[in-house]
């Protein structure tokens, strides 16, 4: 027989994925028609009225270097000719 604290515990946990699942639902459309298109407005200012400044260096799995801008907060890729330092 479960303990009580399992039985609340699950109950919490199945609670908040309810919640998860309703807030990942109701974002959705308002992710792609507004808030993607707008980021993605943002980050074409950036580069190219700005430029993109670079802050700390990151690798992926596939030890390509990247960064996100400090501005606006894009994913930059660093080419290797670029010669930054990890």
């Amino acid at each position: 027989m479960k303990q009580e604290s399992d039985l609340i515990s699950e109950e919490r946990d199945r609670l908040q994925k309810e919640r998860n699942n309703l807030i990942k639902i109701l974002l959705q459309e308002y992710d792609t028609k507004i808030y993607q298109p707008k980021m993605l407005e943002l980050y074409t200012r950036c580069a190219n009225l700005v430029g993109h400044n670079t802050g700390k260096i990151y690798k992926n799995s596939q030890q390509e270097k990247f960064t996100y801008c400090t501005i606006c907060g894009g994913r930059v890729k660093l080419s290797e000719s670029l010669n930054y330092e990890s």
